[in-house]
């Protein structure tokens, strides 16, 4: 009967019957109170208060169970947010790394290309571990060593050009000595017109000294090893001309690598079939 009459109120909304209603239930527990003494009135009364009290305690029952239920979703959700949010870090991070992967992956099948250029040599991918390039000692650590049949004297290259020359191995690693350095010669000739020279490093780059002023040598020009010696693969880029100076005597030559040896990664070092 409470509960019919609860429904109806809440079905019309009306906000003054349901003050009328709760004035009514409190003039009811409070007459159960005050008229104790006669029993067939407390009887009667409590048929109709005994529902009103039991109301807050089955509201807090309900609220109970509710909280519950609504705590276990809020965690459950927590826990799913948690797992987005860290899926997402993970899925950022690797869109970041794509670019990044694509162009590595591009300067792999160069390198792997290079083997073509190169049919009279064995090769071997090699990364770089760092790179020294200041005015006394030019050179660069590798990630290969005795185990991996490296040997002093060897050429390395990239896909653009010669790059230097091994001169140290360890177990695991080794030291490559660049073009740039004092005492790397190479012998080379002109991609042009063919004429033949010896490219040594210097404090610009590679410079190249030919004592006759005549030589037909252009800004721009690039040089290619000849293969003597069977150290560096025939017609592989050294250098190209940056500047040219001549006096009676003689013709200077400065050159750049091919290649830019501040920003290796990965290498191939060459070992003659």
């Amino acid at each position: 009967m409470l509960n019919s009459t609860l429904i109806k109120i809440a079905r019309k909304d009306d906000l003054l019957k349901f003050f009328i209603f709760v004035f009514l239930c409190l003039t009811l527990l409070i007459a159960q109170k005050e008229f104790r003494y006669s029993f067939p009135l407390k009887n009667y009364l409590y048929f109709w208060v005994e529902p009103i009290r039991s109301i807050p305690d089955v509201t807090f029952r309900w609220y109970q169970q509710f909280n519950k239920f609504f705590s276990a979703l809020e965690g459950d959700l927590q826990s799913r947010v948690d797992y987005l949010e860290k899926q997402n870090t993970i899925l950022s991070a690797q869109v970041r790394q794509l670019p990044i992967i694509k162009q590595q992956n591009k300067e792999l099948f160069t390198l792997l290309g290079v083997k073509a250029a190169v049919p009279n040599f064995n090769v071997k991918l090699a990364e770089v571990k760092y790179v020294n390039n200041n005015s006394v000692l030019r050179e660069i650590s590798i990630n290969l060593g005795v185990d991996d049949g490296i040997e002093v004297g060897q050429a390395v290259i990239d896909a653009k050009g010669i790059i230097g020359q091994v001169k140290y191995v360890g177990l695991s690693s080794s030291k490559v000595l660049l073009l740039t350095a004092p005492s790397v010669s190479v012998s080379v000739y002109n991609k042009r017109n063919g004429l033949r020279a010896i490219t040594n490093g210097s404090s610009t780059g590679l410079r190249l000294d030919a004592p006759d002023t005549g030589l037909n040598i252009l800004v721009g020009d690039v040089f290619v090893a000849t293969g003597l010696g069977n150290v560096f693969p025939s017609g592989y880029p050294v250098g190209r001309v940056t500047k040219i100076q001549s006096d009676r005597y003689v013709i200077r030559t400065q050159m750049q690598p091919v290649t830019s040896l501040q920003a290796l990664k990965k290498v191939l070092v060459l070992k003659k079939n």
